[in-house]
């Protein structure tokens, strides 16, 4: 999954920023990071884990 992909997850499911950073139990900072694709600290790429990945099929079998 890519930054891109995971935030029109975010919108395509109606979920703020907060909420989905909420759900996957990370802070707002981490899920804007995962957002951007990049750190905020150092700039670098973040890299989006499959344990992400999973959370977000979860989060979206419960929202349908």
């Amino acid at each position: 999954m890519t930054s891109s992909e995971l935030k029109a997850w975010r919108e395509s499911l109606g979920l703020s920023q907060r909420a989905a950073a909420e759900a996957h139990e990370v802070t707002l900072f981490t899920f804007q990071a995962w957002e951007r694709g990049a750190s905020w600290k150092t700039g670098k790429p973040t890299k989006i884990k499959s344990s992400v990945v999973a959370m977000c099929e979860k989060i979206s079998q419960a929202k349908t």
